[in-house]
């Protein structure tokens, strides 16, 4: 069974709390067990336990720099060591009825205008603080620095700016990029003319930095929502191109270096591509695949690039 962590810095049982504050403040936490990344005394009184972010990103949704969540305990003077074991202890030892461990909770006024102690899991401990970093997006990326998150040209009217997500297994990175092209449009003069919001400015959705995605040896792209348009004449021929350039906007040629040609797909679908050269530091763009679409603007379309990159040693 696994085990949850509850920690509540409320002291008024009609304040349901709140989902805490970037650096500092917050009010009620339940985490699992299995995401305590370590206990740090950051003064002689006070336990710091911190956590992988519940959150999934920074207050700068920079990927490079996850800043994780933190509780502090305020303790007796010098009994950190004390409180940790006992935290340890209660997690490690027997099976949990529901897996659910109160830590700490200072809720000492209740709804009814009694009062109660609060409910502590070693009694040095007399209060805490919970901080939840970041923004709530998900791993929603909107920095412009490493692998920036998008230009203004590729934000739709569905999901907004492209949604991006990381994991590493062993020394094999993949990195998901997830955008929506409803909003955006498709001119159709030429193929490998980019697709954009037709007076957004550039419109590429993720940029190449190695020290992020390893070097980047398979891409696939797939399909989760089939395209259709609000006006003018459909394409579902969707491409992904790579370019040195991060200013390139709607109805212009983004080139063919490193394209997945993916053609015309349904939700489902993916294309695959296993050598990708992809060149350190440049920007992907969504194409039109051929010159079938004439002032498409799409209703729906919802695609996800993925890549697998090989980690390098530093």
């Amino acid at each position: 069974m696994e085990k949850y962590l509850y920690f509540r810095s409320e002291v008024d049982e009609d304040n349901q709390g709140g989902v805490g504050a970037v650096s500092g403040g917050g009010s009620t936490l339940l985490v699992p067990a299995s995401k305590l990344l370590g206990m740090q005394p950051t003064s002689a009184t006070n336990l710091r336990l911190t956590f992988e972010s519940v959150k999934n990103a920074n207050p700068s949704g920079n990927f490079r720099q996850v800043t994780n969540d933190f509780v502090d305990l305020t303790v007796s003077t010098r009994t950190a060591s004390i409180v940790a074991e006992a935290i340890l202890t209660k997690i490690n030892g027997g099976t949990h009825t529901d897996g659910f461990i109160v830590i700490a909770d200072d809720t000492v006024t209740l709804v009814d205008g009694t009062t109660k102690l609060g409910e502590y899991i070693h009694p040095n401990i007399t209060a805490c603080t919970v901080s939840l970093q970041g923004a709530n997006n998900v791993g929603v990326q909107t920095a412009q620095s490493n692998s920036a998150g998008n230009g203004a040209g590729a934000v739709s009217t569905g999901i907004g700016k492209p949604q991006y997500n990381r994991s590493r297994v062993g020394d094999i990175i993949v990195t998901n990029v997830k955008f929506d092209l409803q909003g955006l449009k498709a001119k159709g003069g030429a193929a490998a003319d980019v697709i954009g919001l037709a007076a957004g400015g550039a419109a590429y959705i993720y940029k190449n930095v190695v020290a992020d995605n390893g070097v980047i040896f398979k891409q696939t792209l797939t399909c989760l929502e089939t395209v259709t348009a609000a006006s003018g004449t459909l394409t579902d021929d969707i491409n992904i191109a790579w370019n040195s350039s991060a200013g390139i906007a709607f109805d212009v040629t983004a080139g063919t270096g490193s394209q997945i040609n993916a053609g015309a797909m349904e939700a489902g679908g993916t294309v695959e591509m296993l050598t990708p050269g992809i060149t350190a530091n440049h920007y992907a763009y969504i194409t039109e695949g051929s010159t079938g679409a004439t002032d498409c603007v799409f209703s729906a379309g919802i695609y996800m690039l993925t890549m697998y990159g090989a980690v390098i040693p530093s």
